[in-house]
């Protein structure tokens, strides 16, 4: 037999680091302290640096973003207190007295309604954003923040006007002019409480960087509770009958349910088209 020749590791090849010399000008003229030029190795020491994830709660622009949000829902908030207390006796006790019945709104009450709106759009994009950084970790991914709000922003955008644009089309077929203007008295209050409660709690996620699921759960209790009075007063307004009530699942179907799923749609093809191109 063969003699059995030892097992040898061949050497792992390591970085030569060249030592680099370093030279003091003002004390090299002294002999005793400095016989020769001190030489140091350039290998490098200590922990690596490591680029943080991108998030929303650490770029400057997002950050100026909410600040500006932040504005506009404290100024809405104290300019619409006593508008808001009479817009919510109205909703739920409302009266058949035409002497009772809320006046029209001031141009500064409709400048307060587009800001709100405005707020509501920025929390849907940010909340979009939040959903496919969930569904697609872009965290990970070198993609560009800004441009990817952006789409979403235009998203948003368009979802609203199209949501907006069925239930004008919806009406303006089906119902009467009492009825429509009543409509959208109650729905302009209704939407304005969604984007007053809903920024505090887009705030909350991006600046203290909640877990998606938990923004998720709170969002859905939000939005339980606005669909339902939503419901509730749609009901009242356009099928008072009961036998009315599949003509009612029919219109919420329409004008709730399609422009939820068309948003949902378009986010995931637009997300996916630009991940893809990374």
């Amino acid at each position: 037999m063969d003699p059995i020749t030892p097992f040898r590791l061949s050497p792992v090849a390591t970085p030569q680091y060249a030592p680099t010399c370093v030279f003091d000008s003002l004390a090299r003229a002294d002999s005793l302290l400095f016989s020769s030029d001190k030489c140091v190795s350039s290998r490098p020491s200590g922990l690596e640096a490591r680029l943080q994830p991108t998030t929303l709660r650490r770029d400057d622009v997002v950050g100026c973003v909410m600040m500006v949000g932040l504005a506009i829902f404290l100024f809405v908030a104290g300019r619409s207190k006593r508008r808001f207390r009479t817009s919510v006796a109205d909703f739920f006790f409302p009266s058949n007295n035409q002497s009772l019945q809320p006046q029209a709104e001031t141009l500064a009450e409709r400048s307060c309604r587009v800001l709100l709106y405005i707020l509501l759009l920025l929390c849907i994009t940010v909340l979009l954003y939040l959903y496919a950084d969930w569904q697609f970790h872009l965290h990970l991914m070198p993609a560009d923040m800004h441009l990817l709000l952006l789409a979403f922003a235009l998203l948003a955008s368009v979802y609203m006007l199209l949501k907006w644009g069925m239930y004008h089309l919806v009406h303006w077929i089906f119902f009467g002019k009492r009825a429509r203007s009543d409509w959208h008295r109650q729905s302009a209050f209704l939407f304005s409480l969604e984007s007053l409660v809903l920024f505090p709690l887009t705030g909350i996620s991006v600046f203290f960087g909640l877990e998606f699921m938990l923004v998720t759960f709170w969002l859905i209790i939000v939005l339980l509770f606005v669909k339902i009075l939503l419901v509730w007063k749609a009901q009242r307004i356009f099928f008072p009958q009961f036998v009315s009530t599949f003509h009612l699942f029919a219109y919420l179907c329409g004008v709730e349910v399609t422009p939820y799923l068309l948003l949902w749609a378009s986010l995931m093809a637009t997300t996916s088209q630009l991940v893809s191109q990374i």
